[in-house]
């Protein structure tokens, strides 16, 4: 759960300093802005990437690569499906780990988000699903 409603970019460059200086950096500075705002805003790549001295590609790649981090306000309720087990041709480019936004709807006064989950080679006898 997110602990602000808004991206803030004072708080994310303080955190990014604060982090900065571990080993492997990138991947607590995700952590800590998925934590606090529930989602990693665009606008926080070219503040990582300068701050990492990576490029912006570099933190890209890493943010898209784990399905965990969110690059948009997840609705109030968000299921993730597993569809490991379903037989269906490689799209090109996909890997192990990959997560496929299956849509972002209204519902009620609030949303939801539904992400579908492909986990490689763990095979599941059917779609199951979690709600996070």
């Amino acid at each position: 759960m997110a602990k602000r409603e808004h991206w803030d970019v004072d708080w994310t460059q303080s955190r990014i300093q604060e982090l900065e200086r571990l080993p492997g950096a990138l991947l607590p500075i995700l952590h800590a802005l998925q934590d606090e705002f529930g989602y990693v805003d665009k606008a926080a790549i070219p503040l990582i990437a300068s701050a990492l001295k990576l490029s912006h590609a570099e933190v890209h790649g890493v943010l898209s690569f784990y399905h965990d981090f969110r690059r948009a306000p997840a609705g109030r309720h968000v299921l993730q499906m597993c569809r490991a087990g379903r037989r269906r041709p490689p799209r090109s480019g996909s890997g192990s780990g990959e997560t496929v936004t299956v849509g972002h709807r209204p519902h009620g006064t609030g949303s939801q988000s539904i992400f579908e989950s492909c986990t490689g080679g763990i095979a599941c006898p059917e779609p199951s699903f979690d709600e996070l």
